[in-house]
């Protein structure tokens, strides 16, 4: 499990999913609905998180 600091910053999706980071998006974590657990991205899923964030505003 991974602590998602206050500071964070985060986007939300209409589907529940949260996407985390505290360093630029370099390293991005989720939490999805129905989990209380933050689990890191990697690969292309990260990809897409970092797309999603960036052009999120």
């Amino acid at each position: 499990m991974a602590k998602i600091p206050a500071q964070a910053a985060k986007v939300e999706m209409v589907d529940g999913r949260v996407y985390y980071s505290t360093d630029d998006w370099h390293t991005v974590f989720i939490v999805e609905p129905g989990r209380a657990k933050a689990r890191k991205l990697s690969g292309e899923e990260a990809d897409l998180a970092r797309f999603l964030a960036l052009n999120a505003g």
